[in-house]
């Protein structure tokens, strides 16, 4: 940790702006002294760095392979900017507001303001971690999530990390073609819509101190699903982490690959990544999108079938 320390020290020096100086201070920090808060700090100066060519993050910062849920896995990153595509990503940001409001819940459940946020395209240099996504939607703490905000990116040249001529199995042979062309796209659209609107959507029902609300109490929320008022909310010091515990991570995850899902049937969506003129057409290039989109989804829960073991269950 001394190393990583005195690194980022000397990166200060050659920060591009004031921004990434503190953030870089603010992780040395962190790194020297153990202080979360000082980690937070580096998250705050992270999403405030808007729009910068060469992008990085590190830290202890992912929990999907704690058991519990609660304890961050290190890892690091830095890539550059893919200008081109992110533009459509910059794109779909300035439509978030009117995309947003298709999902089949009250705007009660949203926030009060969608906090645009960065959302880049990147061409990773190096990962160092035990496994590279294909998307990042950080920072995980809901304090800084819900009032200053969060940074989305695409890990493009992910996307295209193949073997050539790799075999595609539980895709049958009349869909194969149409599948091979379109689903490196259709894994494109399908991330940008999972990490933008399914992490940036949303909002956590919260008495954020004793007797304060961020909803109207005398009036709560209809819940989409029973149609009555909601009856519970995250009480003060609570996060969805610390509620779901174990399984907090997973359930987000299936959260915002549902949002995608039921936006990736939206061809005005479709349009903006590229495909199609925003008309419904099943039969045209966003048609073939989008049916590669349910292809992917629906093999990936059959191919997920390696990771169940009837013994533990």
């Amino acid at each position: 940790m001394q190393k990583v320390a005195s690194a980022l020290q000397n990166a200060q020096k050659y920060a591009a702006n004031d921004t990434e100086a503190s953030m870089h201070g603010a992780y040395a920090k962190s790194f020297s002294t153990g202080s979360l808060e000082a980690f937070k700090n580096s998250q705050r100066f992270w999403i405030r760095d808007k729009g910068p060519m060469v992008e990085t993050n590190i830290g202890f910062v992912e929990t999907y392979r704690d058991p519990h849920g609660v304890r961050g896995e290190w890892e690091g990153f830095v890539a550059m900017v893919n200008q081109e595509r992110t533009r459509a990503f910059g794109k779909l940001v300035e439509s978030a507001p009117t995309q947003i409001p298709k999902l089949p819940w009250s705007r009660e459940f949203e926030k009060d303001k969608f906090l645009s946020p960065d959302f880049t395209s990147l061409e990773v240099l190096t990962f160092s971690g035990s496994g590279i996504p294909a998307g990042i939607n950080i920072p995980n703490y809901d304090d800084i999530r819900q009032t200053e905000g969060f940074k989305n990116v695409s890990l493009g040249n992910v996307l295209s990390a193949k073997a050539p001529g790799e075999p595609v199995p539980f895709i049958k042979e009349s869909d194969l073609a149409v599948y091979q062309k379109n689903s490196d796209d259709a894994f494109e659209v399908q991330v940008g819509l999972h990490e933008l609107l399914g992490h940036g959507c949303g909002k956590l029902l919260q008495e954020t101190s004793k007797g304060s609300y961020n909803f109207d109490i005398d009036n709560p929320p209809i819940s989409p699903i029973t149609n009555a008022p909601v009856t519970s909310w995250y009480k003060p010091g609570q996060t969805w982490g610390s509620v779901f515990g174990a399984v907090a991570a997973s359930y987000e995850e299936c959260r915002a690959e549902c949002v995608a899902m039921a936006l990736s049937c939206d061809f005005s969506i479709l349009r903006i990544f590229g495909f199609g003129d925003g008309s419904t057409d099943v039969d045209g290039a966003a048609g073939d999108v989008l049916y590669a989109t349910y292809l992917s989804m629906a093999r990936a829960g059959i191919a997920a079938l390696q990771y169940w073991d009837p013994q533990s269950r």
